[in-house]
C-alpha cells in the first residue's frame, strides 16, 4: 500500500494515534452507559473521538488538527436506498495551508456488531463493502472491549460473528489509529460527500465510487503550515497557542470545504441536530 502519514511524518502520526487510542479506550469503559443498538455505540464512541486535536510544531513548520463528528439522518420516510451501506467511515485528510492543497487522504469504511446481537445479514453486508476494494472493518462493541476484524477475516468466518479466530480479533484503537495512518487498513483517498450520499475517490479530481449510506462520519483534518514564522508560536504559554489555533480554525475549515466542495450538516459537539452550512471544526 501507499505510503501515508506513518513514513512522511512519524512524529505528528504518533500523537494523532496517541489520541485515537486513548479516546476508543475511555468509550470502551463507557460502554455499559451506553444504551441502544449499534449505531448509538458508533455515535457515543464518535463523539469521544471529536476530542481528537492538537497543535505541533516542527522546526519552522507546524500542524494543527482538528476533528469533526457528523450523525446523518438517513433512515425516515423517503430515504434513498442505497447498494452499499456502513455504520462508519473515518476519514484522514492532510492538507497544505499554502496552496490549498490536498496532500494525502486515507478513509476506513466499518460495520459494527455489538457482541451476542444477530449476525443474519453480516456476511452480506461485509461482502459488499469487500466489492469496493475498500479494506473495511467489522468492528465488535462488548462491555470489556472494543476489537476490529479485518474484512477478509470475516468472510473466512462466513460472516458468522462465534466463527471468527480469537487471534483475528485487534483492539479497536489499534485499527483506528495505528493500521489506518500505517496503510495497513482502509483506502487511500477515499472520501464521503455527506450531502449527496457518495463514497469518493479523491484523486486527482473527485470521482465517484458508488452511492452509500454512512450513518457516523468521522473527519480528522490535519492543516500543514510551511515555513510558519514567528517566534510567539514557539515561546507563547498553553493558553495562547490553544485561543491562536482556535481563531484560526475557521478558516481552515473553509478551505477543507472548498476543496472537497461539500456542505455538510450543522451540528454540535455531539453531532446532534443544528443547520446547513459551514463549521469551524466543532470547536
Amino acid at each position: 500500500m501507499d505510503k501515508f502519514l506513518f513514513d512522511i511524518y512519524p512524529t505528528l502520526a504518533d500523537k494523532i494515534v496517541e489520541q485515537i487510542e486513548r479516546a476508543t479506550q475511555k468509550a470502551s469503559q463507557q460502554f455499559d452507559g451506553m444504551k441502544g443498538d449499534e449505531d448509538t455505540v458508533t455515535g457515543s464512541l464518535f463523539s469521544q473521538l471529536h476530542d481528537v486535536e492538537g497543535q505541533m510544531p516542527m522546526g519552522v513548520d507546524r500542524f494543527v488538527w482538528r476533528t469533526e463528528y457528523n450523525k446523518l439522518k438517513g433512515r425516515g420516510k423517503g430515504a434513498p436506498e442505497n447498494k452499499y451501506g456502513a455504520d462508519g467511515i473515518i476519514v484522514v485528510r492532510l492538507f497544505s495551508e499554502t496552496d490549498n492543497k490536498l496532500i494525502l487522504s486515507k478513509g476506513l469504511l466499518f460495520q459494527a456488531k455489538i457482541k451476542g446481537n444477530s449476525d443474519q445479514n453480516l456476511k452480506t453486508q461485509m461482502e459488499k463493502l469487500a466489492s469496493l476494494n475498500t479494506n473495511s472493518v467489522l468492528v465488535e462493541y462488548d462491555k470489556n472491549n472494543f476489537r476490529a476484524v479485518l474484512e477478509k477475516n470475516v468472510l473466512n468466518a462466513n460472516g458468522k460473528m462465534k466463527q471468527i479466530s480469537p487471534g483475528d480479533y485487534i483492539d479497536l484503537g489499534t485499527v483506528f489509529g495505528d493500521m489506518l495512518l500505517r496503510c495497513q487498513v482502509g483506502k487511500k483517498h477515499l472520501d464521503f460527500d455527506a450531502e449527496q450520499g457518495v463514497l469518493m475517490d479523491s484523486d486527482p479530481e473527485m470521482m465517484l465510487i458508488a452511492p452509500a449510506r454512512v450513518e457516523n462520519i468521522l473527519e480528522i483534518n490535519i492543516v500543514h503550515r510551511e515555513k510558519y514564522v514567528g517566534r510567539h508560536f514557539i515561546e507563547a504559554d498553553e493558553s495562547v497557542l490553544n485561543k491562536f489555533s482556535r481563531e484560526e480554525s475557521t478558516g481552515i475549515n473553509r478551505q477543507i470545504r472548498g476543496r472537497l466542495a461539500v456542505r455538510h450538516v450543522g451540528r454540535n459537539r455531539n453531532g446532534v441536530g443544528g443547520n446547513e452550512g459551514e463549521g469551524s471544526f466543532g470547536v
